[in-house]
């Protein structure tokens, strides 16, 4: 018997090893940038929102420190003059940003981070915070942190109230 060509079992499942690769290629190929500007931001509201009730827990005002890459949270001992990088939390210890997502900080209409570093683990130069969370749940009033990615339009906004209260804008 002769036989040409192919059987439909046979172009069926080549058909479907084709839409394998292509269902594969896609995912690999999607655009993440959008999701991870999201999840970072989320994840500075969320540890935001943390350090703030551990500062009224613990009855001490904690810091932020906010560079163009990354945050420390800062404490400062009792009986002491310097604020010191939390290193020994793993929530809010340092945390670097992943390239090329950065930070903006106003406090009260000024550029507040321009060039400024987040401090690093052991560092022990004299160091300040940009924002204060206060053991009463106050917060440094009229701070804005935009979470931005330089090849989107849109950023996440995040707003200090100075009832303690932050509030999560997605900008266009």
């Amino acid at each position: 018997m002769n036989s040409r060509g192919f059987t439909l079992i046979e172009l069926l499942v080549v058909l479907v090893i084709i839409g394998v690769i292509v269902g594969m290629a896609t995912v690999a190929f999607r655009d993440t940038r959008g999701e991870e500007l999201e999840r970072e931001a989320r994840r500075l509201i969320t540890i935001l929102q943390l350090a703030s009730e551990e500062a009224t827990l613990r009855s001490e005002t904690l810091g932020l420190r906010v560079a163009d890459d990354g945050y420390a949270f800062l404490r400062r001992p009792q009986l002491s003059a310097e604020w010191q990088v939390i290193e020994d939390d793993k929530a809010l210890g340092p945390r670097q940003l992943p390239a090329p997502l950065r930070l903006q900080l106003t406090v009260e209409g000024l550029d507040a981070s321009k060039g400024a570093s987040a401090p690093r683990n052991g560092e022990s130069k004299e160091i300040q915070p940009h924002v204060y969370l206060f053991s009463s749940g106050e917060l440094t009033p009229g701070f804005e942190i935009n979470v931005v990615h330089p090849d989107l339009q849109a950023f996440y906004r995040i707003t200090g109230r100075e009832d303690g209260k932050l509030e999560f804008h997605e900008e266009q």
